[in-house]
């Protein structure tokens, strides 16, 4: 398997010369061909500074300059101009902060793409294959995570991920999981695709984070669209 990116850049801020940074990146979203995955560039805020928050003293505009932009006409407008894209996430992230007060520099979104040979694999299958699982609702997020915990002690990760011991069968030849990735996995019905299982939980989280990646309208029309950043990123800089 190999991977196809892309990464646009969103600068904000000019990053002070050899200053420390973070980069905190999570998964924004997936479709029937790509994975966007969105990285933020911060200065995290120092305990003292935290304090001085809190109060509603702290400023957001931290050390290093705002980088410029000359049309301020974009706000979230859906276009297929990455120049546009750009202004309208300039304009409404270029004083913002992140939820714990840390100073935006910088929004990457990385377009990603995976292959085995000129043929395209599921991001979902991807996903559950490299153990991602969407907890049911009926879950609460402490029981979930104390539960994770109680499973991992125990090395019990099937009771955990429902879909694990499949992976593990066809990960233990890598032949059988190359022909899987090749094309295999089309054919499993529709109602025995353990990637599309685990995931289900949260599809409708799913489809309403793609909006900002490839604009509004039917998950059909967004992939006619073959991807991209399509949407006001504004959007996608909200996206947890």
């Amino acid at each position: 398997m190999s991977l196809r990116i892309a990464t646009h850049f969103h600068f904000i801020r000019e990053i002070p010369m050899l200053s420390s940074y973070e980069v905190r990146t999570s998964i924004g979203a997936w479709d029937g061909k790509w994975i966007w995955c969105v990285s933020r560039f911060v200065k995290p805020l120092y305990k003292h500074a935290r304090t001085k928050s809190k109060s509603g003293s702290a400023s957001s505009s931290g050390t290093g300059s705002e980088t410029p932009f000359a049309d301020k006409r974009a706000n979230g407008v859906i276009s297929e101009d990455p120049d546009t894209v750009a202004r309208a996430l300039l304009q409404r992230a270029s004083k913002a902060t992140e939820p714990d007060g840390a100073i935006l520099y910088c929004v990457a979104v990385s377009q990603i793409c995976s292959k085995h040979g000129r043929i395209t694999i599921p991001p979902a299958l991807v996903l559950a294959a490299n153990g991602f699982y969407a907890l049911p609702e009926s879950m609460s997020k402490t029981a979930s995570v104390s539960t994770s915990l109680s499973h991992r002690r125990r090395g019990d990760t099937a009771s955990l991920l429902p879909h694990w011991p499949t992976v593990r069968t066809l990960a233990a030849s890598m032949a059988a999981l190359a022909k899987f990735y090749a094309g295999g996995w089309r054919n499993v019905s529709e109602g025995e695709r353990w990637w599309e299982d685990a995931l289900a939980a949260c599809e409708q989280e799913r489809l309403a984070r793609l909006v900002p990646f490839v604009g509004q309208g039917s998950e059909e029309m967004m992939a006619a669209r073959m991807g991209g950043l399509t949407g006001g990123l504004d959007g996608v800089r909200q996206l947890e």
